[in-house]
């Protein structure tokens, strides 16, 4: 009958709106599990670049090495720093590091 055919349909559109609401919850936990791993991924982004510049590749060179290019720079009748005044009182105001190769 026509009336049972219609309360079949509204049945299956009902379970279908339902499932419907299941998903809609579940992609809204989804998104908001993503956005909470985001921030956590930008927290650990900024925690690294506020600490990347405490050790600096530069440090990896032997002291030898960078004294040898202090001293190039210092005397090299180029101008390879421009009109920068390389005496070891300025290179060694740059770190700690520096002050002792220079």
């Amino acid at each position: 009958s026509p009336e049972s055919l219609k309360q079949s349909i509204d049945s299956l559109i009902k379970e279908a709106r339902m499932e419907l609401s299941q998903y809609d919850s579940i992609i809204h936990d989804l998104i908001s599990t993503v956005k909470e791993a985001e921030s956590q991924r930008n927290k650990v982004r900024e925690f690294i670049n506020a600490h990347v510049s405490l050790n600096p590749p530069v440090h990896a060179l032997p002291p030898e090495i960078s004294n040898k290019i202090f001293l190039f720079s210092c005397t090299s009748p180029y101008r390879v720093f421009g009109s920068c005044n390389c005496e070891p009182r300025v290179i060694g105001g740059v770190c700690r590091r520096w002050r002792d190769i220079a």
